[in-house]
């Protein structure tokens, strides 16, 4: 089984699916800003003093969406990374046999349960990886924290911390181990930093009540999926060695 060509399908499906669904609220974003039927702003006069730009709730609407969808692309990554290791992990049970492999003290990932407890699957991977396959992935191509964010962001969005808030937040990063979060809402940021009423304005000095919005914007989410097919195709090559070593 080629498990590298499984993912690359599923990756293609979340850039098609995310530049087919998103289109329509780029479209609307972009009337609105350049003013375009049927989103010319009402002639007022010199006198009146709108509450907000015109179509400032069809706006924020579409915006919005694109960072909901956004957030859904990014937690089909996070699974379509944890199949791929997990199918890896399977692929070699089948290739070699269970018995030939704990000939060699490799069995399965979720034996070793302080691992993946400590800091959740993809760290278990990682250390099975490390352990029983001698395969570093310090040694991969890859943005390895950025890796690592993905799967953060994946567990902000199925598990939200607001219900007033459709766009999820971060609230399980740890402002020491990702001082600058790939995911943070920039804009956001820039105004908690410039808020007096929050002593030193750092937004990422670990204070609980800061619970920074998740941008996943076009740009961002095709970063993360380069790199999780950079990072997956560097794994299919050196996972021969263990083919060898066997």
């Amino acid at each position: 089984m080629d498990v590298n060509a499984l993912l690359r399908i599923r990756t293609k499906f979340i850039r098609d699916f995310y530049t087919e669904t998103s289109s329509s609220f780029a479209e609307r974003i972009r009337k609105i800003e350049a003013e375009e039927e049927p989103f010319q702003p009402p002639v007022v006069d010199e006198y009146s003093v709108p509450d907000e730009p015109p179509f400032f709730s069809e706006w924020y609407d579409a915006k919005e969406s694109l960072n909901v969808l956004g957030q859904m692309c990014i937690s089909m990554l996070s699974s379509a990374l944890q199949l791929y290791l997990k199918e890896c992990i399977n692929e070699l049970h089948r290739r070699y046999g269970t018995e030939a492999l704990a000939k060699f003290g490799i069995g399965w990932p979720d034996e070793n349960k302080a691992a993946f407890n400590k800091k959740g699957w993809i760290n278990g991977y990682r250390v099975f990886f490390r352990d029983k396959l001698r395969i570093d992935w310090n040694n991969a191509p890859s943005d390895l924290k950025l890796l690592e964010e993905i799967v953060l962001a994946r567990n902000n969005i199925q598990h939200p911390a607001r219900i007033d808030r459709l766009s999820a937040q971060h609230w399980e990063y740890d402002p020491k181990e990702y001082p600058r979060s790939f995911f943070a809402d920039e804009n956001e940021m820039k105004m908690i930093a410039a808020d007096p009423l929050h002593g030193s304005g750092d937004p990422l000095s670990g204070d609980p009540l800061f619970l920074w919005r998740l941008d996943i914007s076009k740009d961002k989410l095709w970063q993360a999926i380069d790199e999780v097919e950079k990072f997956c195709e560097w794994l299919d090559r050196v996972e021969g060695s263990v083919s060898q070593r066997t």
